[in-house]
């Protein structure tokens, strides 16, 4: 954070801010992708309205966009748009699911597990924030994958995490994580 915003009567909160969970995913990708299609509907064709434009837009099955949240898992707002803004079709200005679902997977991460089992040696270290992430993994089936982080853990980070997975609520994460 920068220092000047740091100084007195300024600015005298932190607030955390989360990444998105999986039902906000959801509405993210699906609103996106219809509004990106319509977008490259219309420039391609100017003379249609909008009822037109709206028919011609196909909606992305449930369980599709489902998929498609799970793989943006700790992705932002700006990442997600920019997968889906390279999953169209150019020639019919329709999405490719597919392509998206790569897109999303292939999409470097804003925040990650990895990130704050780096900072286990940190004082303070930010249980509510890793809370959240164990939470988001969860959400999107990475069970195993946060298991195998935390069973790669050595030296200091591991002796921290044997301490950390003492506390109550990360106790409780991973207990969610596991059922």
């Amino acid at each position: 954070m920068c220092a000047a915003i740091k100084r007195p009567g300024r600015i005298d909160r932190q607030y955390l801010l989360l990444q998105f969970d999986l039902s906000k995913r959801k509405a993210i990708i699906r609103k996106l992708t219809r509004d990106i299609v319509y977008k490259q509907i219309k420039a391609s064709n100017p003379n249609l309205g909008a009822d037109n434009i709206q028919a011609l837009i196909p909606d992305i099955p449930d369980e599709q966009i489902t998929v498609l949240a799970k793989a943006a898992v700790f992705l932002g707002f700006k990442e997600i748009q920019g997968a889906i803004n390279q999953s169209i079709d150019g020639a019919n200005g329709q999405i490719e699911v597919g392509k998206l679902l790569s897109k999303l997977r292939e999409t470097p991460r804003s925040s990650s597990l990895d990130q704050y089992l780096e900072r286990l040696t940190e004082k303070p270290f930010p249980i509510e924030e890793f809370v959240k992430a164990v939470d988001f993994a969860r959400e999107a089936g990475m069970k195993n994958d946060v298991e195998k982080k935390i069973d790669a853990l050595d030296g200091d980070h591991k002796s921290n995490w044997d301490k950390l997975n003492k506390n109550d609520t990360v106790k409780a994460a991973m207990e969610r994580l596991r059922a």
